[in-house]
């Protein structure tokens, strides 16, 4: 194996992106390759089909490929490779090489067979770093201070536990108190309409409220 070329299963499972070789119908037995280079990332899986009448071989350099001279050249995948299934084996590509690129480089291939690669059988591939991947965007905040059972902090008495723990819950007048609690200074508002918050609203809240502060005004005399 190349140390540019991976061609482990795992490291075929593993390519972020994929590359065939070549076009359909005839992928690498087109002669000459309808494209003659390619610009690839590292981490992609190259992909290269083809017939008994082919096979594939990695140069050793720019000279040795521009004259087809093969002393220096490695084969990847003979003329009895195998490996094709499905349709590409029906179709007579009965050779299917696959490798991920590992590291960035300059790869060379060629068809050794006859005179295939002076005929224009042959192709280049640069590969450049893999981009780094985008950062995950950051976790919202927690909602801090929420439910006297959380150990919310100088919040928890005007944030009950169940009714006002969520940001969704803010909308709620009986949470209006807890919104500016967490939102301001820290501290619940001490006022009637925060008791009236607190206690809720409709007329039982109506009750409890002027109930509270009869109680407060007979424990001033």
């Amino acid at each position: 194996m190349s140390a540019y070329l991976d061609t482990s299963a795992a490291a075929v499972q593993a390519a972020t992106a994929s590359r065939e070789i070549g076009t359909e119908p005839f992928f690498w037995n087109a002669i000459p390759q309808p494209t003659a280079s390619y610009n690839v990332h590292t981490g992609t899986l190259l992909t290269f089909k083809f017939s008994n009448s082919h096979n594939l071989w990695l140069m050793g350099s720019q000279a040795e490929y521009d004259a087809c001279d093969f002393s220096g050249a490695t084969e990847l995948a003979s003329t009895t490779h195998g490996g094709a299934v499905g349709q590409d084996k029906a179709n007579g590509l009965s050779n299917l090489y696959e490798a991920t690129v590992a590291r960035e480089g300059t790869l060379r291939f060629a068809c050794q067979v006859g005179s295939h690669c002076d005929d224009g059988q042959k192709v280049v591939v640069h590969v450049t770093p893999a981009p780094p991947l985008a950062p995950l965007p950051p976790s919202p905040p927690p909602v801090s201070g929420s439910g006297s059972g959380a150990g919310g902090g100088s919040c928890d008495a005007c944030c009950p536990v169940g009714t006002c723990d969520s940001n969704d819950d803010a909308l709620k007048p009986e949470c209006a108190d807890c919104a500016t609690c967490q939102n301001g200074g820290g501290s619940c508002p001490k006022n009637e309409d925060s008791a009236a918050a607190s206690l809720g609203t409709g007329a039982l809240g109506t009750t409890l409220l002027v109930t509270a502060t009869t109680a407060l005004a007979l424990r001033k005399w």
